[in-house]
């Protein structure tokens, strides 16, 4: 068995550090991944800084992609839409695997599964330390929704897929059909600069994005936003509509 190098976090004050770890075989239905990057969510900083609880010792990072090393003898060759999957295929995957039978499963909320591994947020268990994205690898265990990227995709726009992006996907579709239709988006941090991207690809007619600081502002005009504006100058907007 092989070894990996891991930021283990293991609470405040302790916080992280690198230390190797043991690289399971994959079994049954599950899936070794090698992990090309991971970018960090507003809320593994939260973790990090004391501010979030989570079971320790752990791997943060849930925002990841990585290249498939092995399949276990059950795993699928084939992602959430069908495509075949192989050894060396860049993928990602959901935040939670699910078990696809208790209550909410059934109720095709697997966000919500009763008995849910949610990846960088699980606590060690023998042969299950690699959950998180800040390791060089990571293993996917049964019941993972998992989707085959091009390899030219780059990095810093898939890693966030699973999270960021997948959060603003399901909040723009549940606001139905945005085509000639105005939006105000609040903050501009990673949500809020998605948000704007995919309201304008989805041809909303104005997209307004409300943050307090200038530079932010600015970077929201760059995704999409057709104005950006402080919170006080609000008033002075719903006055004109």
């Amino acid at each position: 068995m092989t070894c990996a190098l891991a930021a283990v976090f293991r609470g405040v004050p302790d916080q992280i550090a690198l230390e190797e770890l043991s690289v399971p075989n994959p079994r049954g239905r599950e899936i070794l991944v090698r992990v090309a990057g991971c970018t960090l969510c507003g809320s593994d900083l939260h973790s990090f800084e004391g501010r979030r609880s989570v079971p320790v010792p752990t791997i943060l990072g849930h925002e990841i992609v990585g290249e498939i090393i092995e399949f276990g003898d059950d795993a699928s060759r084939a992602d959430l839409a069908g495509q075949p999957l192989q050894v060396g295929d860049r993928v990602t995957w959901a935040i939670v695997a699910h078990c696809g039978d208790c209550f909410y499963c059934r109720r095709d909320l697997p966000q919500k599964c009763l008995h849910a591994v949610k990846y960088g947020h699980e606590a060690f268990r023998p042969g299950y330390e690699l959950l998180g994205g800040l390791a060089e690898f990571c293993l996917l265990v049964a019941g993972t929704s998992i989707v085959k990227l091009p390899h030219e995709l780059p990095l810093s726009v898939a890693c966030p897929a699973s999270c960021t992006t997948a959060t603003v996907a399901a909040a723009l579709e549940a606001a139905g059909d945005l085509r000639d239709r105005n939006l105000c988006i609040f903050g501009a941090g990673m949500l809020g600069l998605s948000a704007c991207a995919m309201a304008r690809s989805l041809e909303a007619a104005e997209v307004v994005c409300v943050d307090p600081q200038e530079t932010r502002r600015q970077r929201a005009l760059m995704f999409g936003a057709t104005r950006a504006v402080a919170p006080d100058e609000l008033s002075e907007i719903s006055r004109d509509r």
